[in-house]
């Protein structure tokens, strides 16, 4: 059971193949999976019952999978590997698909939580923040954003950018940043995504030298205040299930836990 590269069509073709009643997935990639193969960043481990579906990244690759049958034990390919799944608080549990990856050389990783917020029109509040915080205005500051991002989080685990995606980011507005006035470094900055009126958001952080300075309140309240008033009314996030300061931070800010949460396995 060898690595093999996939085509668009060969991904469509051994996906339908090994999704039957009672399969357990975790791929999610549907809506990206044409551009991926176009780009040859797909491929499969194809087993007799189970399908290993891979996406190759930037030093690592993430593992889509198809279960059938938690006794055949595929191989995983060499390197690091990483594996998420998206599971309901209170439904049925993730231990068939977590032990069977555990069986064939992953362990558990990180847990996070998704949090949630809906601001009616007229709701405000949130313009606490003071000139220092604003649009990131260059590349640099894109990839000194994005360089604490990676200092701070865990790479294998999230929304993991690549530096090819950092002029649409600028373009799009997509990075705030704080910048200290005396000495021109970056304090902290956030990231968000887009999907119609509801924003993601994808990263926040602030420099160790920073912090307890109120940085990370701003850039929240920069991030809810600006995407608002251009028309978003939902807000996400996702949250390390440890982090219990982090979380206390959002649920004043008004973020609800949406009973969602993510497993994360790596082989390493």
């Amino acid at each position: 059971m060898k690595e093999s590269r996939l085509s668009y069509p060969d991904y469509l073709s051994v996906a339908d193949s090994f999704n039957h009643k009672g399969t357990i997935s975790n791929d999610y990639l549907t809506h990206r999976a044409e551009k991926l193969a176009q780009g040859g960043k797909l491929s499969a481990v194809i087993g007799k019952d189970n399908l290993f579906i891979i996406e190759d990244k930037d030093g690592f690759k993430q593992l889509y999978f198809y279960l059938n049958n938690p006794q055949e034990i595929l191989a995983l390919p060499e390197g690091v590997i990483t594996a998420e799944i998206l599971f309901r608080a209170g439904s049925v549990g993730i231990e068939t698909e977590t032990d069977y990856l555990k069986q064939c050389g992953m362990q558990l990783h990180i847990l996070r939580d998704n949090y949630s917020m809906t601001l009616k029109t007229d709701d405000s509040g949130f313009s606490r923040y003071d000139d220092a915080v604003r649009d990131a205005e260059s590349i640099e500051e894109v990839a000194c954003s994005f360089d604490l991002f990676n200092r701070v989080f865990d790479r294998y685990t999230g929304d993991y950018v690549a530096p090819s995606f950092y002029p649409a980011i600028l373009e799009a507005k997509d990075i705030g940043v704080a910048i200290d006035k005396e000495t021109g470094r970056l304090m902290g900055a956030v990231h968000r995504s887009l999907e119609g009126k509801t924003v993601n958001l994808s990263h926040i952080a602030v420099d160790s030298d920073f912090r307890s300075r109120g940085i990370g309140k701003k850039l929240l309240d920069y991030f809810i205040d600006n995407n608002h008033r251009l028309g978003a009314s939902r807000f996400t996030l996702w949250v390390q299930n440890l982090n219990v300061i982090a979380k206390k931070m959002y649920e004043d800010y008004g973020f609800k836990y949406t009973n969602r949460s993510s497993q994360s396995l790596i082989k390493k």
